[in-house]
């Protein structure tokens, strides 16, 4: 299913929605500083896509800020990351990497 909406992040009824797409097994937080979704994956690890007030992006426009981390809850930036986070991340960056943190 694919949700029509004015941002490409946002949160819908409690619902997370990235690219349109609800998001499954995620803890949402709906604070207008600190908007966002930590998407929890079967292997322990969880993927964090922020988009409020303080972040790498654009408001949830376009682009979201990105953090992976490892089952301890450790930060595991990726190889090219600067930081912890990746910032200004499209959607379909976003789903590139949960695919990929997936397989870890």
């Amino acid at each position: 299913m694919v949700l029509l909406m004015d941002n490409a992040f946002d949160i819908i009824n409690g619902v997370a929605v990235i690219g349109g797409k609800p998001v499954e097994h995620a803890e949402v937080n709906e604070e207008s500083i600190f908007r966002g979704v930590h998407i929890l994956l079967a292997n322990g690890w969880s993927v964090s896509t922020q988009f409020g007030k303080g972040t790498y992006c654009d408001g949830g426009k376009t682009t979201a800020e990105v953090a992976i981390f490892d089952p301890a809850m450790e930060f595991f930036p990726l190889p090219g990351w600067t930081d912890d986070v990746k910032g200004h991340v499209t959607p379909d960056e976003v789903w590139s990497i949960v695919a990929n943190t997936e397989k870890m």
